[in-house]
């Protein structure tokens, strides 16, 4: 007799769980609306992963989705991410180069100064953009849209079966697409490749979470340790990406400057160490992580019901 696996299907259905995920989306626009208005840094935050979670599901399990449906829902939340992204990336930037200049190097502290001035005038742009897209008819539009997608998500008719038996599948295929562009990277790589599989990882990261609820106790202990390694890899890529935007930004600044230049050249290299020392650490991060992608949680059930789903 074969032996039973110890993942357990409970009765949420997958198309309940894109119900969740719609709903959770909602209640962080809503919960946190008010006060990335008076412009809170982490309120804005919040409300940028509501959308980066939705739009996970919406990537990793699109096929089990209207098409239209779910490409228009996703667009929307793109454009609200562009509007908050453009406003906590600027917080993120300037936090990143107030702490990096040293306070006993007088000529890094001058460039500093020139560079805020400039840093600044775009971060009010980027706050007056999200006010006005905060404030518009497409924002509310959107909130209708995740309001129809908790009541009634528009998905296909096997979205009624068990979440996990319809979804493992699928969130295994989006966990051996990221192995393979992990698996290929190089040190001396573009930080682009770097930031794609950031971005792959972070998709199969929200899912997990999304779907950990399902498992039963002794397999969602395994699921919610992938996850804090996932994040631990995400932390990795996020300090390279970070470290790479300073430095080009800083660059781009010192091609028109003419004073403090060496202030300037000073910060760029400790963000190019910087960067070096994420690229060196990756490979650990990423080994960390695939050492519990690779276990039974993952591909146990998955084996078992793709080839009626695939």
């Amino acid at each position: 007799m074969a032996r039973k696996s110890n993942v357990e299907i409970k009765k949420r259905s997958a198309a309940e769980l894109v119900q969740s995920a719609c709903a959770e989306s909602l209640d962080a626009l809503k919960h946190y609306r008010a006060r990335p208005v008076r412009f809170q840094a982490e309120p804005i935050h919040q409300m940028r992963i509501g959308t980066r979670r939705l739009r996970a599901i919406l990537h990793i399990f699109a096929d089990i989705m209207d098409a239209q449906w779910a490409s228009e829902l996703e667009a929307e939340l793109r454009w609200l991410a562009y509007l908050l992204g453009s406003v906590r990336d600027l917080d993120v930037l300037r936090a990143r180069l107030r702490q990096s200049a040293k306070k006993d190097k007088v000529e890094e502290r001058a460039a500093l100064r020139n560079v805020e001035r400039i840093l600044l005038a775009r971060y009010r742009d980027a706050k007056s953009a999200m006010l006005e897209g905060l404030n518009c008819e497409r924002y509310h539009a959107l909130l209708e849209r995740l309001h129809a997608g908790q009541l009634a998500p528009q998905v296909a008719l096997e979205a009624g079966a068990p979440a996990l038996e319809v979804l493992l599948p699928r969130l295994n295929r989006a966990w051996k697409k990221l192995s393979r562009a992990a698996e290929k990277l190089k040190q001396t790589d573009d930080a682009s490749e770097f930031h794609r599989v950031r971005k792959m990882a972070k998709r199969i990261r929200y899912a997990s979470e999304l779907l950990s609820t399902d498992f039963v106790p002794k397999e969602r202990e395994r699921v919610l340790q992938f996850i804090d390694r996932v994040k631990k890899l995400q932390d990795t890529l996020g300090e390279l990406q970070d470290a790479e935007v300073a430095s080009k930004t800083l660059a781009q600044m010192a091609e028109s400057e003419t004073e403090h230049i060496e202030g300037l050249r000073s910060l760029i290299r400790t963000h190019e160490r910087l960067e070096q020392k994420a690229r060196r650490k990756f490979p650990k991060s990423w080994r960390a992580a695939r050492e519990l992608g690779n276990k039974k949680w993952m591909t146990g059930l998955s084996k078992k019901s793709s080839r009626a789903i695939s």
